[in-house]
């Protein structure tokens, strides 16, 4: 853990200035050598030097999209993403969060600052910063000032949003002052950054043991089952599901023939001898001689015909049946007859009149043949 949490030794850029390197470098060497009030005091007259440097900088007069700059005392950084010089409008991006800088609530009214808000910095100055503060934090740390500790790692974080150091340091100190859930939020975010890092994976483990059993993350994915932000994550490519396909298709895929299933022929034969729709006495849709009383049976034989004997070309067939005519009413008992029968129809091409000697009460095939009486 004293390894993990040492200070980097790496020199400073070359645009800092000579005080500012000599603070750092004599810090690390105290820290190095134990002596932590040494490298606190060293690394603080750094931070100071660095303050003054940025002071002194030479700033121009307009800035331009992607300036860094210093928009806060306090420490905050951001990005230059707009720039109206005419208006003296500018709209930043905060360099910690990498988010748009707002005023209230994200989403509202981007917050416009005034050129002389804004303080133009160097990449070199910025990382400078970094470094120091990241070192502060560890020294806190070692030192056992817990509290001192998450503040120079926010500061740290104001730069460098997702720094795993400065994470790896708040999270360690946030545990020891029994904030296990504030503690685990921060190293998960640490292991994103560092998956393969022992010490954050063993600091997430105990932060983790102490958090209440019920406890739950944001995004549900990590409770008392274990923690899941910051593991490996396996990626799926998305697929095209094919919509269901008909019962033909489906029994092709398997091998299997499909049923077939038996339909209606296209030609309908009419025999000559089938009663009319309206006439009760054969059923309904009924063959002639079956549903009726029997009284068409002598007639079957000669009014019955095959489908070859209808469509022999001779006769052509049409397409409906002629309308019914009545014919009038004879003398007498003929008179009262006709009454009870019903009436007759002429089935035979369309162009041709009835035979005259079709009679009343009688059916006339399609040849001019006479039937048997229907009554």
């Amino acid at each position: 853990p004293v390894a993990a949490m040492a200070p980097p030794q790496e020199e400073c850029g070359a645009g800092i200035d000579e005080p500012c390197r000599f603070a750092r470098t004599a810090g690390n060497s105290a820290y190095a050598a134990g002596d932590l009030d040494k490298a606190l005091e060293c690394y603080e007259e750094a931070m100071v030097a660095c303050d003054k440097a940025l002071d002194d900088e030479e700033q121009p007069k307009a800035l331009e999209v992607g300036q860094l700059v210093r928009y806060s005392e306090k420490g905050y950084f951001g990005v230059v993403m707009s720039v109206f010089p005419l208006f003296d409008e500018y709209f930043l991006k905060d360099l910690g969060s990498d988010q748009a800088i707002w005023v209230g609530e994200p989403g509202g009214s981007l917050r416009q600052f005034a050129r002389t808000e804004l303080l133009a910095v160097k990449r070199e100055h910025v990382d400078f910063r970094l470094a120091v503060l990241q070192n502060l934090a560890a020294v806190a740390l070692r030192q056992e000032n817990f509290e001192q500790t998450v503040r120079w790692a926010d500061f740290a974080l104001c730069i460098q949003g997702r720094s795993p150091k400065a994470l790896m340091r708040k999270g360690a100190a946030l545990l020891r002052l029994n904030q296990p859930g504030p503690a685990s939020d921060v190293l998960a975010t640490a292991a994103q950054e560092v998956p393969g890092d022992v010490e954050v994976r063993r600091l997430l483990r105990e932060a983790e043991k102490k958090r209440s059993p019920m406890w739950v993350c944001v995004t549900g994915c990590c409770g008392p089952w274990g923690i899941v932000c910051g593991g490996p994550v396996a990626e799926a490519m998305p697929q095209v599901v094919a919509p269901a396909g008909s019962k033909s298709a489906v029994a092709a895929e398997e091998g299997e023939e499909e049923a077939e299933v038996p339909r209606p022929s296209a030609t309908v034969a009419v025999l000559p001898g089938a009663p009319d729709a309206a006439d009760d006495r054969g059923g309904a849709g009924g063959a002639p001689g079956e549903g009726g009383d029997g009284s068409d049976d002598e007639s079957d034989d000669d009014c019955e015909e095959s489908e070859d004997e209808i469509d022999d070309g001779e006769t052509p067939r049409t397409s409906g049946r002629r309308p019914l005519q009545r014919l009038p009413p004879a003398d007498g008992d003929s008179a009262a007859k006709a009454s009870r029968v019903p009436a007759a129809r002429w089935i035979g091409p369309a162009d041709a009149a009835a035979p005259a000697a079709a009679a009343v009460g009688r059916r006339v095939g399609p040849r001019g043949s006479e039937a048997a009486v229907c009554e």
